[in-house]
This record gives structure tokens, C-alpha cells and sequence, in this order.
């Protein structure tokens, strides 16, 4: 068989039986949300998502995917569908996180062209296999015709068979004629024999009637030579005739083969085209559960897309916030630092905006919130996933079941197969010993055929003795003529038997004109033996009831055979006779010689001679009164033809009956044939369906423990996060003393800054010409001055250096904050880590009971060692029991009493 052109290896797992009809979204007034199957891909994953209701889009594609009448695409649809993938794949953005839905969405339209490849390929062997199945069909409608004919054929045959038989039966009739006439020829022989005796004065009239005589023996010899001839051509014929049945009969035989071979290849042809149409309808299923994945697919990576765009808007709305935000800040803090020389208005004012900065925090932890709910909707997803691989479990318990069940069916389905397989042979066997019976009544046939030939050879000769007495019965009454007036009477009344001959002899010519015909009607009907061969195979059946008409039959048979061995030899006693009387007549030819002078005595033994004619007259009378019984026995006989043709009738009613119920057991054998493939096809699939659900349970379990692994560098990261969140909360609150110590330095840079520019000011315009005057001992040295501004300016530039280490060091924290708060918004919640521990919990339990279950498996191996030991032991302990004859007691094992125990 040719493997099926499905998408993948393996077929998609639904969780959920759905509608698939032409629309996405199902009917009106129904939620469009359905469940679409779990599809393993190549890479491990599964693709696996609620279908949501359709937007425009989507509809568009639904419009595209219809399908139509037969389930297949069109070139069109195909190629829009095509246009489709393309847009959709060119719409995605270029974002690394949807190159997965990128790669699945290729595999889908790489899965999808191969598909459409096999369905056109499929649908070329199709139309392939239907002008095949088409052509098949005219092949057995043209048998089914050449039968038909067979059967009128074979009709014909048993009509001519019939007419043969009623041939054989009137050449019989002919024979029991034909005996008659010979006894009473042999009885007018003797009477003429008496008068021979009695006119022997008549010797020397009659030597010239005995040349003619010797003539007539002659040319009665020739005859003879030539019917001998006629009768080795028949023979000849008969040879011929033999090997024309039996070319015919090996011709009929092939004929059957051939019909044979042809119902065998009509019938692997149609199993051939089911089993076509069903991986047809199979591959027509797999594509529309493509469609409908694809759709779905489609349905998931627009509504993937749109959850993208929306987080991408979300994120970028974010980020713009806190880029306006930390412009904010560096704006306020340039304003701070350049106002700092403000007054303590702008101090409250900077105080108000970290304030706002608060509730800028707390608004953050909000959004902290707003993402731990988002990781317990994950957690509820996990736990609506985990829920359907209960169920799927629970699938895989169903379909088992339904495998055990489907195994006992086949168990049942193949004994009732098994014995169907015994009655049909056992059918075969009844149909060898019909062949074998029809063999030998085609034998039995053509024995009686050549009986019939040489029974007619037997007539034949009869006819020619009798024309031949007939002759010399002529002759006899001409003589009487001559010599007598007073027989005339009699010649009129032997007149009247040679019409009746001559009538006879018309009929013989005429049956043998038809025997002749009937013998080219056989010729002609060896070329439709064939058909008889033909029904006769239908006919095996039937013959079980007909073997005590084929007894009956063969009984008539042998009594046929037994009459024609004693007419055989009855024809050898007569050929004897003819000699004796051959002889006879020449003794009489010199007895003639002899008796012509007594001849003058004859006219006083003219009373006897009426006498004699009286007597022969009376003979006749009892000769047709055995023509009557005769008449009489052959309208019995016809009776009982009759009756065997009612016998035959019914027979044959009795044949169609069987053949209808033969035509019944047939259908049931086929369409158990068919259940049982479509059963074994059943369990086929369910088998593949089986492997593909553990492979999948192994793929879930291999990203099981990928998820617990993921799990765990989830905790590790969070502790680390929670680690940095302490450090940074420890840092956060020695902002408040960092602040006030930068509010006292600037307090001490404005009042440094005020001094040097009062100085500087004084400097430039001094207010007294006497400044510079030594003061006794108050005013200061100019150096002194002038040290004491370096020192400040200084100190001014190292507080100035510190502010601005300050703000970058503040500006820093902000932002270590700020990705503390994006990690701990992506990190799982608390919810996760106690579904971990459940998880962990489980995993506990599954190992201890693997490791009570592996120490329970060793505890079974080692009883199963130990019985092994002592079955040994009690091997060797039988073995010496054997040995010694039961008489010594063997010791006990140990390990054996302490089993006991």
C-alpha cells in the first residue's frame, strides 16, 4: 500500500470535538470560542490556543479556505490562499519573540503544499482506478452476457440430449420390431423348409432359381463388405468425434479458469478501489482538519499579534512616561542645582516633586501588582493545562478500552472467518466429487453414444437380413403365383405387409436422416459443452439430491447394457443360423435337384399350403396384438419420461434456490471481508492514534521537567532580586541624610559665594581710601585674606565635585530602581513559587513510590529465584526418587521449610 500524504508524521491530538464547518466562528446565537487540537511540531513544541471570535481579517481567510463540493481546492482558492499566507507572513513584525509563530506558520504552508501535491496525485490515481473499475465492469457484464448465452446453450443441449434419448428409445422399440420379424421369418424359414420338403418333385424348376440365388448371395456378400466398411469409418468418426469433446471439454476447463481469473481481479479491483476511496476520504478529512488548523492558527498569531501590539503600545506609552518623567526630573534637578542659590521656597517646592516621585513609586507598585495578577492568570492557564492532560490521560484509558474490545471483536470475527473458511472448503470438496461424477457421466455419455451407434450398426443389418427375406419371400409367392392360383389371396396380404414394410423402411430413412442431423447438431453442440461445463459447476451443488436419480439412472443403464449384450448375442446366434442356414440351402439346392420331379406332387398338397396360409394369417393377429402391448409399454414408458422430466423440473427449481442461497452466503462472506478490513483499518488508526498520544505525553513530560528547570533559575533569579531589592531599599533610605547634608552644604556655598562676591565687589570698588592701612593689630593681612579665599574657593569646588558625584550617584539609583521594578513586574509571584512547591511535593510522593515500587520489583525477584531453586530442587528430588523407586526419604531444603513457615 501507498503511504498516506498527510502534513506531518504524526496527527493532531484534539482535546475537544468542534464543528468544522465552512465558517470560523460556528453558528449564530453560540460562543465563538472553541478549543483547537494539540499539534506536535518538529522542534518539540505544541501549538495550542483558544479560537477567538474573527475579526475582518480573519474573515477574509475563511472566504479563501472554503472548499468546495469534493473537499479539495481549486487552483484559485490555492493560489489566493497562497497570497494569503504571504500577507500574513509580511504583516508579522520583525520582532524576535514571534519568529516561533514565524516558523510554525512556514512548517503549516510547507505541510499544506505537500498536501495539495498528494490530494492531486490521489485524485489522478482515482480517475486512474475508476476507468480501470469501469472497464472491469464491461469485462464482467460481457461475462455475465457470454453465461447467459451459456445457459441457453445449455438448455438447447438438454433438449437435444432429451431427443436423443427418445432416439434411443425408438431405436429399441425398433429392435424389439426387428426380433419379431426375425422369429417370424425364422418360422416362416421353417415353414418354407417344410414345403421345400414337401416339393422336392419341383428339383429340376427350381435349379435355376437357386443360381439366381447364389447370385443374390453375392451381392448380399458385397453389401456385407461394404456396411463392414461404413462401419470402421463410423467407428473412425466416432474417434474423432471422441477428440473433439475432449479439446472442447480442456477449452471449456480454460474458459472456467479464465472466468475465475477474471472474478478475481474484478473483486482485488474493487477491494483495490474501496480501499482507494477510504484513504481518499481519509486524506479529504486530514486536509479539512488542516484547514481548520490553519484557520485557528491564523485566528491565534492575529490575535498573538494584536496582544503584541497591544504590549508594544503599553510599553511605549511607558517608556515615553518615564523618559518625560526623567527629563522631568533632569530638568527640575538642573533647575535645582542652577536655583541654588534660591531661597527655601524652592527646597519645599524640590520637596513637593519628590513627593510626586513617591507617588510616582507608588503608582509603579501598583503596576507591580497589575503584573503578579497577570503571573496568577499564567498559573491558572498552567493549571487548565495540566487539567487536560488529565483528560487526555483519561482518553488514552478510554481508547484502550476500546482496543480490548476491538481485539475480542477481531477474535470473534476471525473464527466466524475460520469457519466460513471450512464450509467453502468443504464446499470445494463437494464440487471436486460433482467434477468427478460429471466426468463419469459424460463418460457414461459417450459409451451410450457408441452403443447407439453400433445398436444402429445392429438395426441396419437387421434391415438388410430382413429386405433380403423379403426378397426370398417374393420370389417364393411369385413361384406360388406360377403354380398356384389360390395364393393370390395371400400375395395381396403380403402385399399389404410390404407396404407396411416399405412405410417402415420411409420412417427408418427419415429417422436416420434425422439421426444424421441430431449427429451435426452434436457437432455443432460440442462448442457449447463449454456452457454446459459451465452451469454443470453450478450444478455441483445439486447433485447431492440427484445421486438416487443418477442410481435410478444407472440401474436403467445396466439394464440397457445387459439387453444389448444378449441382442449382441442374439445377432451372434443369428450370424450362426445364417451360416447353418447357408449351408442348409445349398444341401437344399441338391435336394432341389432332387425334389423337382416331386414338384408334381405339390398340387395335391395345395390344401396344406392354406392351411399354412391360415396359420400365418393367424400369426399376424398375434404379431399385432404384440404391437399393441408394445404400443402400450412404450406410452408407460413415456408416462415415466414424464415423470423424470417433473423429477428434472424440480431438481432444477431446487438448484436455483441453493444457487440463491450459495449467491447469499456469498454477499455475507463479502461484506464480512469488508468489516473485517474496515475493522482492521480501525484498529490501524487507533494504534497510530495511541503512539502519537504517548509521543505527546513524552514531549509534555520532556517540557515538564524544561519548565521545573526554568523554575528553578526563576527562584534563583528572584532570590537574587529580592537580594539587590534589600540592598537597594538600604540605600534608598540614606537618601533623606544625603539630602539634608547637600541642603547644608549649598547653604554653605551660597553664604561662601555671597562673601567672595562682597569681597570681590569691596575690591573693585573700595568704599574707604584708608583700607589698606595697618590697623593696630585687628585687621588682617592681605595674604592672610587672600590664602583664606584660595582654601574657600577650594573647599567650593570640592563641595561643587561632591554635589554633582551626588546627583549622578541619585540618578543611578533611580534607574537600578526602575529595573528592579521591571524584573520583579516579569518575575513570577508568590502563586508560582507555591505551585512549585506542590509540584515538588508530587515529584516527592512519584519518587517514593518508584523507589517502594522498585524495592517491592527486587523483593519479587528474589522469590522468583527462590522458586526457581526449589523447583530445581524438587527436579533433582523427583529425579533421585525415580532413581531409587520412591523407597528413600530425601531431606527438605531449608529455603523450602522456611517458605512453609
Amino acid at each position: 500500500m501507498e503511504e498516506d500524504a498527510t502534513v506531518t508524521q504524526e496527527e493532531p491530538e484534539v482535546f475537544t470535538s468542534s464543528d468544522r464547518g465552512g465558517s470560523v466562528g460556528g453558528s449564530e446565537g453560540e460562543s465563538n470560542i472553541r478549543e483547537i487540537p494539540s499539534y506536535p511540531l518538529e522542534n518539540g513544541e505544541q501549538i495550542r490556543d483558544e479560537h477567538l471570535e474573527t475579526d475582518a481579517g480573519q474573515e477574509t481567510c475563511v472566504a479563501v479556505w472554503a472548499s468546495p463540493e469534493d473537499g479539495s481546492l481549486g487552483p484559485a482558492a490555492y493560489v489566493a490562499l497562497e497570497e494569503t499566507f504571504d500577507q500574513t507572513l509580511k504583516d508579522l513584525p520583525d520582532d524576535p519573540s514571534l519568529d516561533a509563530f514565524r516558523r510554525q506558520y512556514e512548517q503549516l504552508l510547507s505541510a499544506l503544499k505537500r498536501s495539495h501535491e498528494s490530494e492531486l496525485s490521489l485524485l489522478a490515481r482515482c480517475k486512474t482506478l475508476t476507468s480501470q473499475i469501469s472497464e472491469n465492469a464491461t469485462k464482467v457484464t460481457a461475462a455475465l452476457k457470454l453465461s447467459d448465452e451459456d445457459q441457453s446453450s445449455i438448455d438447447i443441449l438438454k433438449k437435444e440430449v432429451q431427443h436423443a434419448w427418445h432416439l434411443v428409445q425408438a431405436g429399441k422399440d425398433r429392435e424389439e420390431l426387428a426380433r419379431e420379424t426375425i422369429y417370424s421369418l425364422r418360422k416362416t424359414i421353417e415353414d418354407l423348409n417344410r414345403q421345400i420338403e414337401a416339393t422336392e418333385t419341383e428339383h429340376i424348376t427350381q435349379e435355376a432359381k437357386l443360381e439366381e440365388y447364389l447370385q443374390e448371395r453375392e451381392k448380399l456378400l458385397r453389401e456385407c463388405d461394404q456396411l463392414a466398411a461404413h462401419n470402421v469409418q463410423m467407428s473412425t468418426d466416432n474417434e474423432t468425434m471422441s477428440r473433439t469433446l475432449e479439446t472442447l471439454e480442456r477449452r471449456v476447463a480454460e474458459a472456467q479458469d479464465e472466468l475465475i481469473q477474471t472474478k478475481d481481479v474484478l473483486r482485488i479491483k474493487k477491494l483495490e478501489g474501496d480501499q482507494e476511496q477510504r484513504r481518499r476520504e481519509k486524506i479529504e478529512k486530514e486536509l479539512k482538519d488542516m484547514k481548520a488548523l490553519i484557520e485557528q492558527k491564523q485566528t491565534e498569531i492575529q490575535a498573538t499579534i494584536e496582544q503584541q501590539r497591544q504590549e508594544t503600545e503599553h510599553l511605549q506609552a511607558v517608556v515615553a512616561s518615564l523618559q518625560a518623567e526623567n527629563e522631568k526630573e533632569n530638568k527640575r534637578f538642573m533647575e535645582i542645582t542652577g536655583r541654588i542659590t534660591d531661597t527655601e521656597n524652592r527646597l519645599n517646592e524640590q520637596i513637593i516633586t519628590n513627593s510626586k516621585m513617591q507617588a510616582a513609586n507608588i503608582a509603579r507598585e501598583a503596576e507591580l501588582r497589575d503584573q503578579t495578577e497577570v503571573i496568577n492568570k499564567m498559573k491558572a492557564d498552567k493549571e487548565r493545562v495540566t487539567k487536560m492532560h488529565d483528560l487526555l490521560k483519561r482518553k488514552m484509558q478510554q481508547t484502550e478500552d476500546d482496543r480490548k474490545a476491538l481485539d475480542d471483536q477481531h477474535a470473534a470475527l476471525k473464527s466466524e472467518i475460520s469457519g466460513i473458511e471450512k464450509e467453502v472448503e468443504a464446499l470445494k470438496q463437494q464440487a471436486e466429487a460433482d467434477k468427478k461424477n460429471i466426468g463419469n457421466l459424460l463418460r457414461e455419455r459417450d459409451l451410450l453414444s457408441k452403443n447407439l451407434l453400433r445398436t444402429d450398426d445392429a438395426t441396419k443389418k437387421h434391415e438388410e437380413a430382413l429386405k433380403r427375406h423379403e426378397a426370398h419371400a417374393l420370389q417364393l409367392q411369385r413361384e406360388a403365383e406360377r403354380y398356384r392360383k389360390d395364393i393370390e389371396i395371400q400375395q395381396a396380404k403380403i402385399r399389404e405387409l410390404e407396404s407396411h414394410r416399405d412405410k417402415s423402411g420411409a420412417e427408418l430413412s427419415r429417422i436416420n436422416q434425422k439421426y444424421l442431423a441430431v449427429l451435426e447438431e452434436i457437432k455443432g453442440g460440442d462448442n457449447q459443452v463449454t456452457d454446459l461445463q459451465k452451469t454443470i459447476t453450478e450444478l455441483r451443488n445439486k447433485l447431492a439430491t440427484q445421486k438416487s436419480l443418477y442410481e435410478s439412472v444407472r440401474s436403467d443403464r445396466n439394464l440397457y447394457s445387459r439387453n444389448l449384450i444378449e441382442s449382441l448375442d442374439e445377432i451372434s446366434e443369428m450370424k450362426q443360423k445364417f451360416k447353418i442356414l447357408y449351408h442348409q440351402i445349398e444341401q437344399l439346392k441338391e435336394e432341389v435337384k432332387q425334389k423337382d420331379a416331386s414338384l408334381i406332387k405339390g398340387h395335391f398338397e395345395q390344401h396344406k399350403i392354406v392351411k399354412d396360409n391360415e396359420k400365418i394369417t393367424s400369426d399376424l393377429h398375434s404379431a399385432q396384438h404384440k404391437l399393441s402391448s408394445l404400443q402400450q409399454i412404450v406410452l408407460s414408458q413415456k408416462r415415466e419420461i414424464k415423470k423424470l422430466e417433473a423429477t428434472i423440473q424440480d431438481a432444477e427449481t431446487e438448484r436455483s434456490n441453493q444457487k440463491k442461497e450459495y449467491e447469499v452466503v456469498l454477499s455475507e462472506r463479502d461484506m464480512l471481508g469488508t468489516q473485517l478490513l474496515r475493522r482492521s483499518e480501525e484498529l490501524s488508526l487507533l494504534y497510530e492514534k495511541i503512539k502519537i498520544q504517548q509521543s505527546t505525553l513524552q514531549k509534555g513530560e520532556a517540557q515538564y521537567r524544561a519548565r521545573l528547570t526554568d523554575i528553578k533559575l526563576l527562584r534563583q533569579k528572584i532570590s537574587a532580586a529580592r537580594r539587590e531589592l534589600v540592598t537597594a531599599r538600604g540605600k534608598v533610605a540614606c537618601v533623606d541624610d544625603l539630602k539634608r547634608e547637600v541642603y547644608q552644604l549649598q547653604r554653605e556655598l551660597l553664604q561662601e559665594r555671597t562673601k567672595v562676591k562682597a569681597l570681590s565687589e569691596s575690591l573693585e570698588n573700595p568704599m574707604n581710601v584708608h583700607r589698606w592701612r595697618r590697623l593696630e593689630g585687628s585687621d588682617p593681612s592681605k595674604l592672610e585674606m587672600l590664602a583664606k579665599i584660595q582654601s574657600l574657593q577650594k573647599r567650593l569646588i570640592a563641595k561643587t565635585d561632591q554635589v554633582i558625584d551626588r546627583d549622578l550617584m541619585i540618578q543611578e539609583k533611580e534607574k537600578l530602581y526602575v529595573e528592579l521594578k521591571t524584573k520583579l513586574a516579569a518575575y513570577p509571584g508568590p502563586q508560582m513559587v507555591d505551585q512549585m512547591q506542590v509540584f515538588q511535593r508530587t515529584l516527592r510522593e512519584k519518587t517514593a513510590q518508584l523507589k517502594a515500587m522498585t524495592c517491592e520489583l527486587k523483593t519479587c525477584h528474589k522469590q522468583v529465584i527462590l522458586y526457581k531453586d526449589e523447583i530445581a530442587w524438587l527436579n533433582k528430588e523427583l529425579a533421585v526418587r525415580a532413581h531409587l523407586g520412591f523407597a528413600l526419604p530425601v531431606p527438605r531444603r531449608k529455603s523450602c521449610r522456611r517458605r512453609q513457615k
